[in-house]
């Protein structure tokens, strides 16, 4: 009762709740739950004051001066798919297809070990498009990065995504000598796969990767797959099951969720949001049963929020916006992250010249002040944030998300409490290792 009558508290009058709901409960014991709700509201709310200008400055300038360790390389501007979904516009992020050449990415590799002077361990990211189109300079980038690292006393590690379809022995050889992060781009099994991840052509890819992906399998015992939901698949647990059966040791799923201020015919609405919600419902009850068997659990969407949780952190913006996730396109230009490639307005150097800081700052102020809306919400200490992405303009400018995603957010945020308080009670050794206590 006292959740139904929070759940209209924000906008209805005592009055049109107890009309709303009288038919569940007791129309006294209503007016009593909203009584000591009214009571009980001022002490719950923030006193906090607002950032000043001079605090937040302080915080982006801290923020600009950390190192990276890493550096993402868009090799490939150029893609052998034709993803109806795809917000790189099929690999090519609205600019002409092309490869990154040698030059650039090596320089990319120096620049690379030249920031990161007294870090023992670098990790380099391949991106596209599709990266392994241009494996021959992804395997120049390993062997180039490998030699330098070892008169540097430097480790590096590579990590990469790719939809499987030109993997060979020899490029599974190579992947696994290198120990390589991988992920799968593959959305479902054949008839979900083949519509919505034809090739260029049209033609269905489910058979290909499907065979390519087995010779992985056979080498390699984790192997994650990477789906991406639209609004006309959100089937997460049916997918789960088909990805386990397939072989996958992982499932991530990414949203297709266009920007705050653009959607297509694909991306998630406010209902598929709520529907993604009752899915994980579902999955965390999946979770519960598996625990409880002894059985391994390859798709878990709460890890992160129950670690943010556990360890009470106040996150300010989530991404590294800028500074941890710096990408590289083919001309050598960096940008903030993978997926502002193309966006001119969001180029904050080049390798040859560095990252120009004033740019960054400049960048990750204008981005702070659509927080200023965040200000009265309960979850801007957890959340950190939209995706700067989502909500950046062509013209540089960074607006404040849409309603749904909020509420979304939230929604999800209030699971995560949930399954976290449930983990910890029911099943403490499960719960010890997800937050990494032992």
């Amino acid at each position: 009762m006292a959740f139904d009558v929070l759940s209209f508290s924000h906008r209805l009058s005592e009055g049109e709740i107890v009309q709303r709901l009288a038919d569940k409960y007791d129309s006294e014991q209503l007016r009593s739950v909203h009584e000591e709700w009214v009571k009980i509201q001022p002490t719950l709310a923030s006193h906090e004051e607002p950032e000043s200008e001079e605090d937040i400055r302080k915080y982006i300038n801290r923020l600009i001066r950390k190192i990276s360790s890493d550096i993402t390389l868009t090799i490939s501007q150029k893609c052998n798919l034709g993803c109806r979904y795809c917000y790189a516009q099929g690999g090519t992020f609205g600019l002409d297809e092309g490869l990154m050449s040698e030059e650039v990415v090596l320089r990319s590799v120096d620049y690379l070990m030249e920031q990161t002077d007294g870090i023992d361990h670098v990790g380099i990211i391949f991106f596209g498009g599709e990266p392994l189109i241009n494996f021959k300079l992804l395997r120049k980038v390993v062997e180039y990065s490998q030699d330098v690292g070892r008169k540097l006393n430097k480790r590096v590690s590579y990590s990469m995504t790719t939809n499987a379809t030109l993997l060979t022995e020899e490029i599974v050889d190579f992947i696994q000598r290198y120990r390589f992060g991988l992920k799968i781009s593959l959305d479902g099994p054949s008839e979900v796969q083949d519509y919505f991840r034809p090739f260029q052509n049209g033609r269905g890819t489910y058979e290909i990767t499907e065979r390519k992906v087995k010779i992985l399998m056979a080498k390699r015992r984790s192997v994650s797959a990477r789906p991406t939901l639209i609004h006309q698949n959100l089937a997460i647990n049916k997918h789960v099951e088909f990805f386990e059966k397939l072989g996958f040791t992982r499932v991530g799923f990414g949203i297709a969720t266009g920007r705050s201020f653009h959607k297509s015919a694909y991306d998630l609405t406010e209902e598929d949001l709520n529907i993604v919600l009752t899915e994980d419902e579902i999955a965390a009850e999946n979770i519960f049963q598996r625990i409880s068997q002894g059985r391994r659990t390859i798709y878990n969407p709460f890890e992160e929020g129950v670690r943010d949780i556990h360890e009470r952190r106040r996150i300010r913006i989530r991404c590294g916006l800028g500074r941890g996730c710096r990408t590289v396109s083919i001309n050598g230009e960096f940008y903030p992250c993978h997926r502002f490639v193309g966006m001119e307005k969001y180029i904050i150097g080049d390798i040859y010249s560095g990252i120009d800081k004033g740019k960054v700052f400049d960048m990750l102020r204008n981005y702070y002040r659509t927080k200023d809306a965040c200000q009265k919400c309960w979850a801007k200490h957890i959340c950190g944030g939209a995706c700067p992405w989502y909500v950046a303009h062509e013209d540089g400018s960074f607006r404040y998300p849409d309603r749904a995603h909020c509420n979304s957010v939230r929604a999800s945020l209030e699971q995560s409490m949930w399954f976290y308080q449930e983990i910890k009670n029911r099943f403490p050794d499960y719960f010890k290792k997800l937050v990494s206590e032992e």
